[in-house]
């Protein structure tokens, strides 16, 4: 059992460098510092609470006036010196919490006691919690920080750097403490245990470390409430109000599947009888440790819990947990007048939505991609009609007509129904299955009996920098499949629409004249007069 003379935290608190557990870095830099006779005259420890801040100043003070200092820069803890620092002693070394001595007399009495020579080497003054000094206080120090006397060492903790005034911080050198790791923890309290013969479950330890959130002080102020009895995971969750694994990720699970009557219901049971402030805290560091799980990383946490991060981390996303995290704290901050257990329903519910919504986003980006798909293979494979039959065509260099390239029949061409492959990645319909427009559609325009366009042999196809005026038109005679009361008949480029004024009025015809001996030409890729519009290879 605990020895009650005590407390666990001040029984097992670091007496030299190695025993700070979490802060490598800030140690040796203090270290080397003091290797090389370069002690700072002000520092500043920013961190937060339990991080080890006053510890380490209470070792540099020991170490600073150690009588027999070790090779590395530690304290040997059995002089004098050290010892009378450990027993809070010491004349050289003095330690004011600014939290109840926060006024400027008390400011005056730090001032003076910098102007009193040192005992040993050096005078060491340490203020904790020094964002609590008013600000007419931290004024009064700031004469003696701007030129310390020689033998005087300055030495602010606080978890607050932003409540001290800017001409402090800029004459301080700041170290930064960073929250211990959970497995720095565990260690400790193993350590702990097994010295006042403690017996405990692994789980549970986990629990008090979790609990403590990266705080070693914490984490020995649990063990020592804690440890009237063995320590055991069930009677720990108990005690501390804490959610089981199941209760956390059950209720997660139900939120991901919609599922508002069930979620209401577990949120009601959890505000009924336990503590909410508690779960709520332990679901937001359960997200946050999904965000970051990796199966290949070894952590503090039990073969359970990372079971269930794993589940979840592989059927959602982290933008969805973020999400979750963001609502948490918007909704227990806005509606701090309705009520905890009132704000925490309408957290959940929100929570609830926010997957609605994203499932909703989700199915809407899957249709896109298959839709940007689909259109990424018909732009890759181009099709050109080819009409039902084919007229002769004219050779404009001979004196007799030739037969078209292009097949009578479409069904001895390879593509299928018709459709031969073109270069220009346009999809095109077969003539048959236009409608032409009705002779009561068409403007009364005058006509003209014969037609020309380009021959479907020129090499022309679509590049519309050819220079136009070098290709043949030839004429064949075809029947139209309607009857236009009149209408001007024009040559057409190849690859041009209609309307880029590249149409020309050849003559005019009286309305209602025959058109028996109308002739019409094949072409390629050419506009067509009246309401046609651009097509690409008819043939009439």
């Amino acid at each position: 059992m605990v020895n009650t003379n005590i407390s666990i935290a001040n029984k097992y608190r670091p007496r030299r460098f190695e025993d700070v557990r979490g802060q490598h870095s800030t140690v040796e830099s203090i270290k080397g510092k003091l290797r090389d006779g370069k002690i700072p005259r002000t520092s500043l420890f920013c961190g937060k609470h339990g991080t080890g801040k006053t510890t380490l100043a209470r070792i540099l003070a020991k170490a600073i006036n150690c009588e027999n200092p070790m090779e590395d820069g530690n304290p040997c803890c059995k002089c004098q010196s050290c010892l009378s620092i450990d027993a809070g002693a010491s004349p050289d070394v003095i330690e004011m919490d600014a939290a109840s001595h926060n006024k400027v007399e008390d400011a005056e009495s730090i001032v003076k006691q910098a102007s009193y020579l040192p005992s040993g080497n050096k005078r060491v003054i340490i203020i904790d919690e020094a964002h609590m000094l008013t600000k007419a206080a931290q004024n009064k120090l700031l004469k003696v920080f701007e030129e310390p006397p020689e033998h005087v060492i300055f030495i602010f903790c606080t978890t607050e750097e932003d409540g001290l005034l800017d001409t402090i911080l800029s004459r301080c050198n700041k170290f930064t403490f960073s929250s211990i790791p959970d497995s720095d923890i565990l260690d400790n309290l193993k350590m702990v245990c097994e010295k006042e013969n403690i017996k405990y479950e692994e789980d549970a330890l986990k629990l008090i470390t979790k609990k403590a959130a990266g705080h070693v002080r914490d984490s020995l102020s649990l063990l020592e409430q804690l440890s009237y009895t063995d320590l055991t995971s069930e009677r720990i969750r108990e005690e501390l109000g804490m959610p089981t694994d199941d209760q956390i990720f059950d209720l997660l699970q139900l939120i991901l599947l919609k599922d508002t009557r069930s979620v209401m219901t577990k949120v009601d049971a959890i505000i009924e009888h336990d503590n909410i402030s508690e779960f709520l805290k332990l679901l937001v560091q359960t997200l946050c440790y999904i965000c970051t799980y990796d199966e290949k990383v070894e952590d503090t946490q039990t073969v359970s819990y990372r079971t269930y991060c794993s589940m979840i981390k592989e059927n959602t996303s982290d933008a969805v947990l973020i999400s979750y995290i963001q609502i948490i704290t918007r909704c227990l901050r806005d509606n701090r007048g309705l009520g905890l257990d009132l704000a925490t329903r309408l957290c959940f519910l929100s929570m609830i939505a926010e997957s609605e919504k994203a499932d909703k986003i989700a199915l809407l980006e899957e249709q896109v991609k298959n839709l940007s798909s689909r259109l990424e293979q018909i732009g890759n494979i181009g099709f050109r009609p080819v009409a039902a039959a084919s007229a002769p065509v004219m050779d404009p260099d001979a004196s007799g007509a030739v037969e078209s390239s292009l097949p009578d029949d479409p069904s001895e061409t390879d593509s299928p129904d018709g459709w031969v492959p073109i270069s220009n990645n346009e999809a095109e319909f077969p003539i048959d299955d236009m409608d032409f427009p009705t002779e009561e559609g068409l403007e009364a325009i005058p006509f003209q009996e014969t037609v020309s366009a380009v021959s479907p042999q020129s090499s022309v196809g679509n590049d519309q920098s050819s220079n136009l005026a070098d290709i043949p038109a030839v004429t064949a005679p075809v029947d139209l499949p309607f009857d236009i009361p009149g209408g001007t008949v024009v040559n057409v480029k190849p690859g041009l629409n209609p309307s880029d004024d590249i149409l020309h009025k050849e003559s005019e015809a009286p309305l209602g004249e025959s058109k028996s001996d109308t002739t019409y030409t094949d072409f390629d890729e050419v506009g067509v007069f009246g309401g046609f519009g651009s097509m690409g290879a008819r043939q009439w």
